[in-house]
């Protein structure tokens, strides 16, 4: 597979997507969904941090994030985590 090179990704984004790189083609699905979970997890991760500075917070969002931070972080997947974001960020206001 060719990938473009970016230098300004996280380094946990860059090992995921070098062994996609280092895989043949046949064999690249589990890379590829790593990938692909990696990329969802550093989303929520940013729109996270967006939501932490809202004015306006949700009690819901609030205990959902407590939750989160108590957590082993393996009681999360990234596609559940990604959501949950996406929600809290649906009324999200500034930059």
């Amino acid at each position: 597979m060719q990938f473009k090179n970016f230098n300004n990704l996280p380094n946990r984004l860059q090992t995921k997507i070098e062994a996609v790189r280092k895989e043949s083609d046949e064999y690249a699905a589990d890379e590829l969904i790593e990938l692909g979970e990696e990329i969802l997890s550093q989303l929520a991760a940013m729109g996270l941090a967006v939501y932490l500075q809202q004015e306006n917070q949700k009690e819901t969002f609030n205990d959902f994030v407590i939750s989160l931070f108590l957590s082993n972080g393996h009681e999360y997947n990234a596609g559940p985590l990604y959501r949950w974001v996406a929600n809290m960020l649906k009324e999200a206001k500034g930059k």
